[in-house]
């Protein structure tokens, strides 16, 4: 008997999985494909038992068969006396025989004394992921595992009592699907009373800060991204109707940092950071929070005229009045020069005739502060200290802080070749 058929196909070919009863009465899974004729299945590798964990007495079924970079993956469900264990297996580069992609007596179970079943497979940038139901004494939960980056251990990217289901307490049940969209897996399932559920792995903003002045913002967020590349920004105004660029997350906690201008002084701004996790929509949000740019900068007032002279035939002009006070707002003259091989920049600073207290400089890369660096009058050399950079375009921040303490930031590119 032959049952729980799987079709795939891998590079241009078509391959199939399915259980079939041996001559013992045990049940082995099978994985075939066409031949380049088209006119017959061949067993990508044969003989009584090519697949299984225990090659006799055992019961194997459920199977699910994709590709990975041109590899066959298959998983299955396996009863290893008393409870069933989710393994996979992969073809070997000689394309003679299967092997575990991690064996042992229960290398994916939550629980190895739980009967766990229905795998599903999906690779998300090259990584195979799977899906499984298993109960956990009380009701059977949906699970997600990947392979570790050592490829040495099945690791749930989110673990714990109920990572998926809707309600933990409610049983997952029926077809299970697993798949992948714009690099997020996503999983489907059954629960509770019936309903169909849909999730996906989301990131996570663990705390975000604001930088602002009158008129411009910079944003910053640390998120967990599970090792994802997700595109990330930050909405902000009233109700949240505009958003900043995005860029892509990498590692497993990234910190991103987006700069907004043309912001109105003495004004209240709400900003949260998103995120989008394969769709456009809906989008991944951090908490909700709120800053006060500051009031307009500029010079002061202008102060009361002189008192005139006394009127006569010769009488004299009276003195002119003082002038009122003045803010300093100039920018300091930053040039800078990159050295060979690309390890640092080393930039002069020329002071405003106004004066200036302190200058700060930031070297960023695709929204990424990469170096930063301070100088005080009258000290005229900052270094900027950076890894091996890549040659392109950069941006370098220059705040100017006054003898009053009034700040100016203005930016300019410094390009590395």
């Amino acid at each position: 008997t032959s049952q729980w058929p799987s079709l795939t196909t891998i590079g241009g070919v078509a391959y199939v999985a399915w259980t079939e009863d041996n001559a013992t009465s045990s049940l082995q899974i099978r994985v075939a494909r066409l031949n380049a004729a088209g006119t017959a299945w061949v067993q990508v590798v044969g003989g009584a038992s090519p697949i299984n964990q225990a090659k006799n007495g055992r019961q194997a079924f459920q199977p699910d068969l994709i590709g990975i970079g041109g590899v066959p993956y298959v998983t299955w469900t396996e009863d290893d006396a008393p409870y069933n264990q989710i393994r996979v297996a992969r073809l070997n580069g000689a394309g003679t025989a299967w092997e575990q992609v991690v064996g042992g007596a229960s290398p994916i179970n939550q629980d190895p004394r739980q009967d766990a079943g229905v795998p599903r497979l999906t690779a998300v940038g090259g990584v195979p992921y799977v899906a499984w139901y298993e109960p956990d004494g009380t009701n059977v939960e949906v699970r997600v595992a990947r392979l570790n980056p050592a490829g040495t251990a099945w690791e749930q990217p989110v673990g714990g009592a109920s990572p998926i289901n809707q309600a933990p307490d409610a049983n997952a049940s029926g077809q299970l699907s697993l798949t992948t969209v714009g690099g997020v897996p996503y999983v489907s399932w059954k629960e509770g009373n019936g309903y169909f559920r849909v999730s996906r792995l989301e990131p996570e903003f663990l705390g975000s800060s604001v930088a602002s002045n009158d008129t411009s913002a910079t944003f910053v967020t640390d998120v967990r991204t599970y090792g994802l590349e997700y595109p990330v920004g930050f909405e902000y105004g009233l109700g949240f109707g505009s958003s900043t660029t995005t860029v892509e997350t990498s590692g497993n906690i990234d910190t991103i940092t987006r700069t907004v201008t043309g912001l109105s002084p003495s004004t209240t701004y709400q900003f949260r950071p998103f995120a989008t996790a394969g769709l456009p929509a809906p989008r991944v949000t951090g908490a909700a929070e709120s800053f006060v740019t500051s009031p307009q900068n500029g010079p002061g007032a202008t102060g009361p005229g002189g008192t005139p002279g006394a009127t006569g035939p010769q009488g004299a002009t009276g003195p002119q009045g003082l002038a009122g006070p003045q803010l300093a707002r100039s920018d300091a003259g930053v040039a800078c020069k990159v050295s060979k091989p690309r390890r640092r920049v080393k930039c002069t600073v020329t002071y405003p005739e106004a004066g200036a207290r302190t200058v700060s400089l930031e070297l960023m890369r695709r929204g990424k502060v990469i170096a930063r660096g301070e100088a005080s009058s009258p000290k005229r050399s900052i270094v900027l200290r950076l890894p091996r950079a890549k040659k392109g375009s950069y941006s370098l921040r220059i705040i100017t802080i006054g003898q009053d303490g009034s700040e100016h930031t203005r930016r300019q590119t410094l390009r590395i070749r």
